[in-house]
């Protein structure tokens, strides 16, 4: 093999995809062989119409879910100190006429998310734990759509990934109320290789988890906002099923 190809996540490409060439770049120095070439994705539908062609992929929860269980691959890595977690959120305004609004206004209420999404299942399965079920879920395609949806009150409720949320300007934050945010550390992104590569396996995670203990791989990963890279437990995947199975019962 003279050529690893590697995609990303669309959502983690959206901002400074050149951080991720840096990525490929010094990967590809520490391998000396196979040369890397990282392929951005033009979007999710883009993404998902090509990362089953590519070699390592950094992928969200559920399409490592997919990669690993229907196409083969195998999870080798993940960022010790980042997770997908969900904030659960209420137009300022509504909060603004009831100032002790709690997540319990949810029983009976529906609910805006992104159903194909796993923060979405994760925000159920919270609140689903403290017995409130909301009566359903108002499908949007992207979490700008759900904060919009709440923001025009054609939802009252919204469950939002955190790290979009927190990538929103101050202005667009004050415009919601947060009843609730996830810190459960349950579920992640993940590096996955491609089936018929066992044999460079070991080798590529010894790199990725090394970056950490020198200069320009401490450089390369706080750029990425992580700490070092870690095994990817297996239980991962039993763990994403268990979360779809809670979303499926929920919107169905």
């Amino acid at each position: 093999m003279n050529k690893l190809s590697l995609m990303v996540c669309p959502h983690d490409t959206a901002k400074r995809p050149e951080r991720w060439f840096a990525f490929a770049q010094y990967l590809a120095r520490k391998l000396e062989e196979p040369r890397v070439v990282f392929s951005p994705s033009l979007g999710f539908e883009d993404f998902h119409q090509r990362m089953a062609s590519a070699d390592l992929i950094y992928a969200n929860p559920q399409d490592t879910h997919h990669l690993c269980r229907e196409r083969g691959y195998q999870p080798i890595a993940r960022a010790a100190n980042l997770f997908d977690e969900v904030v659960i959120i209420a137009n300022q305004g509504m909060v603004e006429s009831a100032p002790n609004l709690s997540v319990a206004a949810l029983e009976g209420r529906t609910v805006a998310s992104v159903p194909s999404m796993l923060p979405t299942c994760l925000a159920l399965e919270r609140l689903g734990a403290r017995g409130i079920r909301p009566a359903a879920v108002l499908a949007r395609d992207s979490w700008l759509a759900v904060m919009n949806a709440v923001l025009r009150k054609e939802a009252p409720f919204g469950f939002v990934y955190k790290d979009f949320f927190d990538g929103l300007s101050r202005l667009g934050k004050r415009m919601m109320r947060v009843l609730d945010e996830s810190d459960d550390g349950c579920i992640h992104h993940s590096f996955v290789l491609a089936p018929g590569l066992e044999g460079d396996c070991q080798r590529i995670a010894d790199r990725l988890f090394g970056m950490h203990e020198d200069h320009g791989g401490r450089a390369v990963l706080d750029a990425l906002d992580m700490t070092r890279l870690v095994p990817v437990h297996a239980s991962i995947l039993d763990k994403v099923t268990a979360l779809r199975a809670v979303c499926d019962r929920a919107v169905q």
